[in-house]
């Protein structure tokens, strides 16, 4: 647990998945069942943008993008804050208070990249 997650006092509901499709999708299954349409649709749109164009960066885009969402959703406490965040921010007119949360929001999005990055280097080949 990173000295963040240790200032919010959440434990995971589920350990970290590694950034592999079929983990993804469980773990979106558990955390959020209502997203679990959404991930497919875009799991699929990303499988049909390799096929069509060979670029396998369409999938990196979308492992990560679901990567961040349970590393988020796993912590209840984490994605509380930022659901909170993201209502408040939707109702600032403050050019300046939309930088301060957005600024939060980032950081809070940041932590779920940094714990993505340490998690891979440790399951690298």
């Amino acid at each position: 647990m990173t000295a963040e997650h240790a200032e919010w006092g959440d434990e995971p509901l589920i350990p970290m998945p590694p950034l592999k499709i079929r983990a993804l999708r469980e773990a979106v299954a558990v955390l959020s069942p209502t997203c679990l349409p959404e991930s497919q649709q875009e799991e699929d749109e990303a499988l049909d943008w390799v096929a069509e164009n060979l670029q396998p960066n369409a999938i990196r885009l979308f492992l990560r993008k679901w990567a961040v969402f349970v590393a988020i959703e796993r912590r209840p406490v984490l994605a509380g804050r930022l659901r909170e965040l993201e209502r408040v921010v939707a109702r600032l007119h403050d050019p300046q208070e939309v930088r301060d949360v957005g600024t939060e929001i980032a950081r809070l999005r940041a932590e779920a990249h940094r714990e993505i990055a340490a998690r891979s280097l440790t399951s690298a080949p």
